[in-house]
């Protein structure tokens, strides 16, 4: 199953407004990310590349949409919708898009954020990919602002085992502090075939600020069980430590997700619950359906 091989590393993106200052946009991912504690950017690939890593957006060769929607049930609630398509099937570059909403508070005082990107990827050489991710932002609340900014990125894939993803985020810089600039660096190790489980994943993390010089470290990893071709149950735990550049009084973070997901011919379902020990958005559901145009396949020349 292609998207076992996503079940990697936490992004980051930025607080757009006061009232958004605890949620992180780049952490707002698809319910299989939610499903395996909220990693998606070492692995990510096709539309989950879009919000992480932009390189990941050629790994596959497909044509697709999809559709994510996910609800906090902890105080200070948030809910969030994305829409977002790929093409990588057509033409060499493989192009993405996609509108991502965010709405935070109760009615009177809601803050809300409207992203829209645009994703370039192309394969170079066997196995490394690049892309570029450009992004207009509609931050709607007590103070209006509409930033515009745009991510570099780099991925490394090494057949089923390993995968290796450097990427520079919001590299224009702004007076404002929502919209942090930093690097990430990810590395993911994947088992598979084991006698347990079908897939065992393991990724190591580090965020760079280039504001304040301030490192966030994360480790996690994650499970995957097929109960057949199309069934697949998932669980997955992360730890983070240190500030995270954008809120320095997070020191440390504890994450827990599970998951189950169903594939068919003519695309994917998959329901994800997200729980973070100690945070102020610590109780999440998601759901995220896609459809294919054109079955996924392996676009890196390493694949058969």
């Amino acid at each position: 199953m292609l998207r076992s091989f996503s079940l990697l590393a936490c992004c980051l993106l930025f607080s757009p407004l006061a009232a958004l200052a605890q949620v992180s946009l780049y952490d707002l991912g698809d319910a299989f990310s939610y499903g395996t504690a909220g990693m998606s950017s070492a692995g990510a690939f096709g539309i989950q590349a879009l919000p992480a890593n932009p390189a990941s957006l050629s790994f596959e060769q497909c044509f697709g949409m999809e559709f994510s929607s996910a609800l906090d049930f902890a105080k200070n609630s948030y809910k969030f919708v994305n829409l977002g398509i790929v093409n990588s099937e057509t033409y060499p570059v493989a192009i993405g898009s996609s509108y991502r909403l965010l709405s935070v508070g109760p009615s009177k005082e809601r803050s809300t954020a409207h992203i829209l990107t645009l994703s370039a990827s192309v394969l170079m050489g066997p196995i490394f990919h690049i892309g570029v991710s450009a992004r207009q932002y509609f931050l709607l609340g007590p103070q209006n602002a509409y930033p515009f900014n745009f991510d570099l990125g780099i991925l490394s894939h090494w057949f089923w085992i390993a995968s290796f993803s450097l990427s520079a985020h919001n590299l224009i810089q702004h007076s404002s502090i929502h919209t942090p600039r930093y690097f990430a660096f990810s590395s993911a190790f994947r088992w598979s075939g084991l006698r347990t489980f079908d897939f065992i994943t393991v990724i190591a993390e580090i965020h760079h600020s280039l504001d304040n010089d301030q490192l966030l470290f994360r480790l996690g990893g994650s499970l995957e069980y097929l109960f057949s071709k199309t069934l697949s149950m998932r669980l997955g735990y992360a730890y983070e430590w240190l500030p995270l550049p954008y809120d320095r009084q997070i020191q440390k973070g504890h994450v827990l997700g599970m998951g189950l997901g169903y594939t068919a011919a003519f695309g994917s379902v998959d329901l994800g619950y997200r729980h973070t020990f100690g945070g102020s958005h610590n109780r999440v559901l998601a759901l995220t359906g896609r459809f294919w145009f054109e079955p996924p396949k392996i676009r890196s020349l390493f694949f058969g």
